[in-house]
């Protein structure tokens, strides 16, 4: 198993009309008690929404948040 950036997955999923879908997140959410600018560990998050550009509106147990797009990665399985 093996993380995977999900920009283009993202922007797929916008245009094909599959939002919302589960993906995850290390990004610190400041409103879950988080620290700015430390690691953090892997969140489930639902990606709501997309702006076309480089941010994802995303629900994290139950606070709604932008967050780039970098920060949000799914998990791929090994077919090996």
């Amino acid at each position: 198993m093996r993380w995977y950036l999900t920009y283009q997955t993202i922007s797929e999923a916008a245009d094909e009309g599959r939002l919302p879908f589960f993906a995850y997140t290390d990004y610190p959410i400041t409103e879950l008690g988080d620290a700015p600018l430390t690691l953090n560990a892997m969140r489930r998050v639902e990606v709501i929404d997309f702006d076309t550009n480089k941010y994802a509106t995303v629900l994290v147990e139950g606070i709604e948040t932008r967050i780039k797009l970098g920060y949000i990665f799914t998990i791929v399985e090994d077919t090996k």
